[in-house]
């Protein structure tokens, strides 16, 4: 797993998770965008949306989050997982 990354929500702290995982919670709302992310390359805490670049858009009235594979680059994070 070259980015174990963990989730703080409600003062608790899960994880590891790898960047598919974190993405998959993302998209079933067990994670939130606001809630906090941290690795190992990271200096301190940051919400998941600048972990994972996440764009929200709606469909039918329901918002959804897609992830912006451009900014996902840029942030070092992509390594192919």
């Amino acid at each position: 797993m070259k980015y174990a990354i963990y989730i703080s929500k409600n003062g608790e702290v899960t994880g590891p998770f790898t960047k598919k995982e974190l993405r998959d919670a993302v998209h079933s709302k067990n994670v939130s965008s606001n809630d906090w992310a941290w690795h190992k390359e990271l200096p301190e805490w940051k919400p998941v949306h600048a972990v994972i670049p996440i764009i929200h858009v709606s469909r039918n009235g329901e918002e959804i989050a897609q992830f912006d594979e451009e900014k996902e680059i840029l942030s070092g994070l992509r390594d192919g997982t």
